[in-house]
């Protein structure tokens, strides 16, 4: 039965998915920079989004590069915070 031995790979695509929605939700974003990270996801383009909310693509593009950074900003803070809970942990007092 090698049907029972294979990986499911669906479920760290899900897992990876998971933890994005939780960073997105965890750091801050505004008002354009959640509606355009959510709708990018859900697989508009810039200029979709830029004609849907009466602005330019540039905007999108800028507040896009922003949501990321503070995602990237966040994602680093929660492993800090790991690590250095791990390193308290192992450390000889």
């Amino acid at each position: 039965m090698a049907d029972q031995r294979m990986i499911d790979m669906d479920e760290p695509i899900r897992c990876t998915y998971i933890d994005l929605d939780q960073l997105i939700e965890r750091c801050g974003m505004n008002g354009r920079q959640e509606v355009t990270v959510t709708l990018l996801m859900l697989g508009y383009s810039c200029g979709d989004i830029a004609e849907m909310i009466n602005c330019s693509r540039q905007e999108i593009q800028a507040a896009f590069k922003r949501a990321i950074l503070k995602i990237i900003r966040c994602n680093n803070a929660g492993w800090k915070k790991v690590c250095e809970g791990v390193l308290q942990k192992w450390s000889v007092v």
